[in-house]
């Protein structure tokens, strides 16, 4: 089961040019804004940020608060809506301009029955 981990550790780099795309896309909200979850995959411990000017700020301040470490970015967001699931063995995560539809994203990424939401956040009016 410690192998589905590792593939999940891959995708932040598929996630972060698909970060780049999305960002272009939303309208309605405000330019360079970013948030980001951080998950330690040892501990179940997360930290997230919104509202950053800059990708790396909001990456940096989600480890920070994740507070393990094998803490890592492992989704991130401009003006939208990211989510982190658990399933018993494995992990997801999923970004989009609304909470639900993150929420399902990170759900239908997880591994394995039982996934469920672990941590969610939002930049300012993408709830």
């Amino acid at each position: 089961m410690a192998h589905l981990s590792i593939i999940r550790i891959a995708v932040p780099s598929l996630l972060a040019a698909a970060a780049f795309i999305f960002s272009s896309g939303v309208a309605n909200a405000q330019p360079d804004t970013w948030a980001a979850i951080a998950i330690s995959m040892q501990t179940g411990n997360y930290g997230y940020t919104y509202d950053y000017p800059t990708l790396a700020d909001a990456q940096y301040g989600a480890i920070s608060q994740c507070s393990a470490a094998d803490c890592q970015a492992v989704v991130w967001v401009t003006n939208g809506c990211a989510a982190v699931a658990r399933a018993p063995n494995a992990w997801g995560w999923g970004y989009a301009s609304s909470l639900t539809s993150a929420e399902y994203e990170a759900v239908s990424h997880t591994p394995g029955p039982g996934a469920q939401v672990l941590a969610w956040v939002c930049t300012s009016g993408h709830e």
